[in-house]
């Protein structure tokens, strides 16, 4: 009997041990390593469109990123299962200058395009870049899709 009880004592410990916590988060930085603030957003199933539309859709941002600083885009299920569900490989990344969030209406900025720099990753390009997504953008970026373009 007791070593019965010893079994199933580790076999539980183990089953708990190798549970993965429902609470676990799955995180893609922005990394703002430029010389002013920036804002941005993800379209990953906000309220359509998902790519190739690339209208911007998002108008509340409460947060500024500012230079030297991160902002986490987080998902409960890892970023390959995330992929699976979009209706293409690419998740769209919009990033704002803060200046141009403050001192335009959101009509302005969505009729004008006013967008700082769009990242239209794969999650091959994601991988590549370790999660951790820099703007502006770097030499190893130059051939992942962006508008508009990458620029030595």
């Amino acid at each position: 009997m007791y070593r019965f009880k010893i079994i199933s004592y580790f076999v539980i410990i183990t089953a708990l041990i190798s549970c993965e916590f429902p609470d676990k988060e799955y995180v893609i930085l922005l990394k703002n390593q430029s010389n002013h603030g920036i804002n941005s957003y993800e379209n990953r199933l906000l309220t359509k469109p998902i790519y190739p539309d690339t209208l911007i859709v998002e108008t509340k941002f409460v947060w500024d990123i500012i230079p030297g600083e991160n902002f986490s885009f987080t998902s409960k299920k890892p970023w390959e299962k995330v992929f699976e569900g979009l209706p293409s490989d690419t998740l769209s990344i919009f990033i704002f200058h803060t200046d141009t969030i403050k001192n335009n209406t959101w009509s302005s900025i969505i009729d004008e395009y006013k967008v700082l720099k769009r990242y239209d990753l794969s999650i091959e390009d994601i991988q590549l870049l370790n999660y951790d997504i820099p703007y502006p953008p770097t030499e190893v970026m130059k051939d992942m899709r962006m508008y508009p373009p990458y620029e030595e």
